[in-house]
């Protein structure tokens, strides 16, 4: 492995990925009858904004997905 791709593996080993913007991919998302979304956000998440989620939720409704965001704190190791 090259200096080049050890730079671009992550600390737990796993190579790391160029950023990729979900409404971006949201042509890629077809309605199918019968199937929901759904988006569980806390307000207090530092790793993904509910602002960001709240705009995916958005867009996807704007592209006549059946998307519904949810409102609710999360818990774990980082969250405690």
């Amino acid at each position: 492995m090259t200096s080049r791709e050890q730079a671009r593996r992550r600390s737990d080993g796993y190579a790391r990925l160029a950023a990729v913007d979900p409404i971006d991919q949201l042509p890629q998302v077809h309605p199918m009858r019968g199937f929901r979304m759904f988006v569980a956000s806390d307000p207090d998440d530092e790793e993904v904004s509910f602002a960001s989620q709240a705009a995916y939720v958005q867009a996807a409704k704007a592209d006549s997905l059946d998307i519904t965001q949810i409102r609710m704190h999360g818990s774990g190791a980082k969250r405690e």
